[in-house]
């Protein structure tokens, strides 16, 4: 189940708008889902604290997912506080 989730969150990051997202946009999808098919790999049944590459594994992504989603944050408010949102 969390596998599904983190790769809903992977996909919903490709659907972000491109002015959005750090550039290039599909790099850290890319690099997100890899380490999901690591992981699921390294521990298919659960993706859990056991193994110690798998804990680091694990923490990275969600790492890199926290990242990733703090900097559209970051972009979106700027394009907000701007005034630059509008549509073109």
């Amino acid at each position: 189940m969390v596998a599904l989730a983190l790769g809903v969150v992977i996909a919903l990051q490709f659907t972000l708008p491109d002015r959005f997202v750090v550039h290039p946009a599909y790099v850290t999808p890319t690099v997100e889902a890899v380490l999901l098919v690591v992981l699921t790999v390294m521990h298919p049944d659960r993706l859990s604290q056991r193994h110690p590459g798998a804990a680091i594994a694990s923490q990275v992504l969600l790492a890199i997912i926290a990242l990733t989603n703090a900097a559209s944050v970051v972009l979106l408010v700027r394009i907000i506080t701007s005034g630059t949102g509008s549509r073109r």
